[in-house]
C-alpha cells in the first residue's frame, strides 16, 4: 500500500488532487484508493518518504522536492489552482503513477473544457521536477 497526504488550504485544489489521484490509482487492476487528511500529517514523514512542495524556495534535504506549482498555474492555466501541478510532480517522483493515467483520471473526472489545459500542467510539473 502507498500512503499520500496531502496539504493545502481552501481553494488550492489538494482536495481536487487527492480525488483525481486516487481515481488515477483505481484504474489500475484490483487497486482502490481514499484520500486523507490529518494535521498530524508533516510529523508522519515514514523512512524513505518525500515532501511535493509547491514553493520558489529550495531545500537542503533531498527529502523535500519542490516546484514552483503557482507559476506554472499562472502561465498555463492562468488560474492559482495547483492540483493537476502536483500531480504531474507526483507522477515524476512516484514512478507508480504514468502521466497518462493522470491523463485518464483528468480525462474522466474533469469537465472536457478543462482537458486540456490541465493535461499540459501535468505534463510541464513533471518536466520540472525530472529536470
Amino acid at each position: 500500500m502507498t500512503e499520500i497526504l496531502w496539504h493545502g488550504r481552501g481553494g488550492q485544489g489538494a482536495f481536487t488532487a487527492a480525488r483525481l489521484l486516487g481515481d488515477a490509482y483505481s484504474l489500475k487492476d484490483n487497486a482502490y484508493a481514499l484520500a486523507l487528511f490529518n494535521e498530524k500529517s508533516f510529523r508522519e514523514l515514514k523512512q524513505n518518504g518525500i515532501i511535493l512542495l509547491n514553493t520558489k524556495k529550495t531545500f537542503e534535504d533531498p527529502r523535500v522536492i519542490t516546484l514552483d506549482g503557482d507559476g506554472i498555474a499562472a502561465r498555463i492555466l492562468g488560474l492559482p489552482i495547483t492540483n493537476t501541478i502536483l500531480l504531474g510532480a507526483f507522477a515524476a517522483v512516484s514512478r507508480e503513477i504514468t502521466l497518462e493515467d493522470i491523463n485518464k483520471a483528468i480525462r474522466q473526472t474533469m469537465p472536457k473544457r478543462l482537458h486540456e489545459k490541465n493535461i499540459a500542467a501535468v505534463k510541464a510539473a513533471f518536466e520540472e521536477v525530472v529536470a
